[in-house]
């Protein structure tokens, strides 16, 4: 049989906010590993796909998750699902803690030292994950917990599992969506995919015997004296989230919520997520919440997971 030569092949994105405790690099298995910004890394910037902002914005970037394996040198169709499978390892940092992204995801076979031969530049949607996450840094000791949870989603995304995986493609939806009504509308339908819930009671229900009704749904993460935590709780909110959730869906007027007879919701009233901080819409502060619930109910799934619903719909994950 002829040899084909092969090529490590990186597949690459810019994360921020983490904290690596001082080393440039670490394994996470699977391929996987977070490294500080290199001169390999920074050698794939073109100013043909990259704004000036974006070209030198690279530079600042605290690290990148990188997938790196060896490909046949002449280039096939696994080159996209190599990104397929990066996206699905990127999305398990973003369960175990949501962080904010650079978008573009490249691909590119190593050249010589500190030089990437770029194959592929995917331009996406940074990944927005929320006022409090971005006061967070995802740091060593959650870091550390990566290796077993990256192999778990990988494991998921190969399989038959629809719920979870709907629902991991719909917190992919969630984090990219640049409006914050529609991330929260996204994240709500990502807990439903997994309770296959009825109605608001059912969804409640559902989801308190899921985290338990005093689990504040904003995460303490790395806890910082200094920063409260806001007090929401999930028996508190999570009819507010159904509500929510049915009045974007329906294209309903959110001012009418106050009106329902039986859970009569202010969502436009202005709340405060810390005291530090601006007041925001009621609604706004509900859809981040729910992108944080979506993270904890399916480290709980993938750890612990249900019964199936029956479903049997994957849905499309955004294309590159």
């Amino acid at each position: 049989m002829e040899y084909e030569p092969h090529s490590y092949v990186w597949t690459f994105t810019g994360l921020y906010n983490v904290d690596m405790g001082g080393h440039d690099q670490v394994e996470l298995g699977a391929g996987f590993f977070l490294s500080k910004p290199t001169p390999s890394l920074l050698s794939v910037r073109s100013r043909v796909d990259l704004s000036g902002r974006q070209f030198d914005e690279m530079e600042a970037v605290h690290c990148f998750l990188i997938h790196r394996e060896s490909l046949p040198l002449l280039r096939g169709p696994e080159r996209y699902k190599k990104i397929e499978r990066f996206q699905n390892g990127l999305m398990a940092l973003q369960i175990l803690k949501p962080l904010a992204t650079f978008g573009f995801i490249f691909q590119g076979a190593e050249q010589a030292k500190d030089r990437l031969n770029l194959e592929t530049t995917c331009q996406r949607t940074p990944m927005n994950p929320g006022e409090w996450a971005r006061m967070r840094p995802l740091d060593s000791q959650l870091i550390s917990q990566l290796p077993d949870l990256i192999a778990k989603v990988l494991g998921i995304m190969r399989g038959k599992d629809v719920e979870r995986k709907n629902a991991i493609f719909l917190l992919q939806h969630s984090l990219e969506h640049h409006h914050p009504l529609l991330a929260g509308l996204f994240a709500v339908m990502g807990m439903e995919a997994l309770f296959d819930s009825q109605d608001r009671e059912q969804f409640r229900n559902r989801l308190c015997d899921c985290l338990g009704p005093t689990t504040l749904a904003f995460p303490d993460w790395k806890p910082d004296s200094s920063i409260p935590r806001p007090t929401y709780s999930v028996g508190e909110i999570a009819i507010h989230l159904y509500t929510l959730r049915s009045k974007i869906s329906h294209g309903v007027d959110l001012r009418q919520a106050v009106n329902n007879r039986k859970y009569p919701i202010d969502l436009l009233k202005r709340v405060s997520l810390v005291p530090s901080l601006p007041e925001r819409q009621y609604a706004v502060l509900l859809s981040e919440a729910a992108l944080y619930l979506l993270c904890q109910v399916l480290q709980r799934k993938i750890w612990c997971p249900g019964a199936s619903s029956g479903q049997t719909t994957t849905l499309n994950r955004p294309r590159v």
